[in-house]
Formats: C-alpha cells, structure tokens, sequence
C-alpha cells in the first residue's frame, strides 16, 4: 500500500473511527535531516474493496535544530481531528495548526489557520483553509 519509516523504524500506527461504521489506520511518521524535523500522518482504509492511502497531511515542521539565527526558527503543528459530518460514510477531518512558519520568501510568520477536508471519490480533498 505505501512505502514509509524514517532510519528504519516504521511509524506508529494508531487505529481510528472514521466514519459511524468504518475504520481506519493512521500512521504517524516522523523525520529528522539537517536540523531539520518534520512530522505527518497517513490514512488508510478501505474503499471499493482496496485498501489505499486516503488522507495525508504534514503535522508539524521546525528547524530548531539547524543551527540559525534564533530569530528565524520556526515550529508548527497541527491537531488533526474528526468532525460530525460525513461524506460517502467518511467524517470530515478538521486540521488546526498553530505556531510559526517559513514564508516563500524567508520570512517567519504566524501559522495559525485550521483546515476542512471532505472525502471526495475515493480520497480526502481540502475544502477550506481560514487563517485566523
């Protein structure tokens, strides 16, 4: 289904209600190059009859470790959670992350925003994203 793991450890897997009867699995891989950490998750289920990766967001990134001028670290993370309503028997995933993040451009700034993503024909879709 998918190839993932950092250093040769697998990530965490974590079993969870998606949907009023249907379940899932997340795996929950962390990363690390350079100073560098990044975090994610992957959903899996089942849907017309395979399994496959349905969702899959970073959770979290920072460079804390990279050595830089203290005034350019950044560190973010998102809390990913399932909402009431559902699509095709799948709830819709709320991601609300908060912290600070690298603009395109080098600058650090405020990270808070929270996302929406609906299952849409066979996979999750972002449907909003509200910066607050």
């Amino acid at each position: 289904i998918i190839q993932s793991g950092s250093f040769g450890n697998p990530p965490r897997a974590e079993l969870a209600r998606i949907g009023p009867e249907r379940d899932g699995v997340f795996l929950r891989w962390r990363d690390m190059a350079q100073g560098y950490y990044f975090e994610g998750i992957q959903l899996i289920s089942e849907y017309n009859g395979r399994l496959r990766v349905i969702f899959e967001r970073k959770t979290g990134e920072n460079n804390d470790g990279a050595a830089l001028d203290k005034r350019r670290n950044y560190h973010w993370s998102a809390e990913i959670r399932f909402l009431d309503r559902q699509t095709e028997g799948f709830y819709d995933i709320e991601a609300e992350i908060s912290g600070t993040e690298e603009t395109a451009d080098g600058r650090i700034q405020d990270a808070y925003k929270r996302e929406r993503w609906r299952f849409v024909k066979g996979k999750y879709v972002l449907v909003s994203s509200v910066r607050q």
